[in-house]
């Protein structure tokens, strides 16, 4: 099992438990948490979890990390993430396009975004985690998807909260009425003028500036967004989910690399796909696609870094970032 986590930026070189990381969501640095290192999945053992349905594939992988939860209760967590509420018993099913290509379907969750993956986990992982009579309040921002996936995956569970900050205007019609009129007693849409960025940075300033530290800890403030370990941990799953259906498709063999594209706004699908390369996964390439709001495309063209640039609202708002979180 691997539970140890440091800052990206290791300023002081500390580490802490998975569970504290995930309970924390950012160090007080303002870096990542990540893994010192990884957990290792060999060609042997890829052998033998291609064959497993998605629950006990998630089981098998996230039984690798220290979640600080009894077996039978990660088991139960992951087998009410990845239960009825899902349209198809894949959970991630894998199309074939022709020419080579596949699509990996990330759109059957409850409310058909790609956050369900890890939003229907990660609150109950937390709801495993808090104090009798406590309250644990998940702080967000969102540009649409990400609210609606958390304010559903929160639902009416006893002893957590939704709280998000969402673009007045920018969302689809679907993904307003979602963070809206869900009906949900312990989900909190604040609508803001500005953008995600703006949200993101409210948000970001609330969990790590040492003013807010006493107001954090009184309310127990937490994070939903892909700044917290434990929604990359989730979107792991996937990635390889989608290398054995290659195989079974007989597309490729086992030890073959393969390419995978994301339109990644925040970085935190992309980095997913990172850290199961990290632990074992032949991949070869991972494109991210964006559209015009490309600071980070001209980052790795020119070297420059501007975040705070003003982002242009388009058709994809989860791509309209100019500050992605989990870029470094």
């Amino acid at each position: 099992m691997n539970e140890k986590l440091v800052s990206t930026r290791g300023i002081k070189g500390e580490s802490t438990t998975l569970k504290e990381g995930i309970l924390k969501s950012q160090p007080a640095d303002k870096g990542l948490f990540t893994f010192r290192e990884f957990p290792q999945i060999n060609s042997a053992e890829m052998d033998r979890l291609k064959e497993l349905p998605y629950p006990q594939l998630a089981k098998a992988l996230l039984g690798k990390f220290d979640f600080r939860l009894s077996e039978e209760e990660l088991s139960e967590i992951i087998d009410s993430t990845y239960g009825d509420q899902w349209d198809t018993k894949e959970i991630t099913p894998v199309t074939e396009l022709g020419d080579n290509k596949f699509l990996l379907e990330l759109y059957h969750g409850p409310t058909q975004a790609f956050k369900d993956v890890a939003l229907q986990f990660l609150p109950r992982v937390l709801s495993a985690y808090r104090q009798p009579d406590e309250t644990l309040r998940a702080l967000g921002a969102s540009s649409g998807d990400t609210i609606s996936a958390a304010h559903f995956g929160v639902g009416d569970t006893e002893g957590l909260q939704s709280i998000f900050l969402l673009p007045k205007h920018g969302p689809s019609e679907i993904q307003r009425l979602q963070a809206t009129a869900h009906g949900f007693r312990n989900a909190i849409t604040i609508l803001i003028e500005g953008s995600f960025d703006d949200g993101q940075k409210v948000i970001k300033e609330m969990l790590t500036k040492p003013k807010y530290e006493e107001m954090k800890e009184c309310n127990n403030y937490t994070s939903f967004n892909s700044i917290n370990i434990a929604r990359i941990i989730a979107q792991i799953i996937y990635y390889f989910r989608a290398y054995f259906d290659l195989i079974k498709k007989d597309a490729i063999q086992n030890g073959d690399p393969v390419n995978f594209s994301t339109p990644s706004g925040n970085f935190g699908d992309a980095l997913a796909g990172v850290y199961a390369k990290k632990m074992g996964l032949p991949v070869n390439k991972i494109n991210v696609a964006t559209n015009v709001n490309d600071v980070l495309h001209k980052f790795l063209q020119t070297g420059r870094y501007t975040p705070g640039e003003k982002s242009v609202p388009t058709l994809a708002p989860s791509q309209d970032i100019t500050v992605a979180s989990n870029f470094e």
